[in-house]
C-alpha cells in the first residue's frame, strides 16, 4: 500500500529538522531538553518568535508542515518580508529616536 502524502510528510521533516538545527543555537539552545539526537534542545521561544514574526501570533502550526504545505518559495518570501519590515522599523528607531 502506497502513502500519498508520504513525500510530503517527509519535505515536512526534513523542513522541521532544518529549522530545529537552526534554533539550536544560543540565545535559543535548551540544554535542559534533549533532541531527539540527544543533543541539547531548542527553546520554545525559538518557534515562538519565528510565528511571532511571520504570522502574528506565538503559536502556530508545525513549523516544517507549514511549509511544506504553503511552499518553501512562498515561506521564504514571507521571512524576506519580515525580514525588510524589521530592518525599515529597526532604520527609522535609529534615525528618529523618541526623545525621553
Amino acid at each position: 500500500m502506497r502513502c500519498r502524502n508520504c513525500r510530503r510528510r517527509r519535505r515536512a521533516e526534513d523542513i522541521q529538522n532544518v529549522v530545529y538545527e537552526i534554533g539550536r543555537r544560543e540565545p535559543f539552545l535548551d540544554p535542559v531538553k534533549k533532541g531527539k539526537d540527544g543533543r541539547p534542545g531548542v527553546s520554545l521561544d525559538w518557534f515562538n518568535m519565528l510565528y511571532q514574526v511571520l504570522l502574528g501570533q506565538e503559536k502556530g502550526p508545525r513549523f516544517g508542515s507549514f511549509v511544506a504545505v504553503y511552499g518553501v518559495p512562498n515561506a521564504v518570501a514571507m521571512i524576506d518580508g519580515a525580514l525588510a519590515r524589521s530592518a525599515i522599523v529597526r532604520d527609522a528607531r535609529l534615525r528618529y529616536p523618541r526623545a525621553n
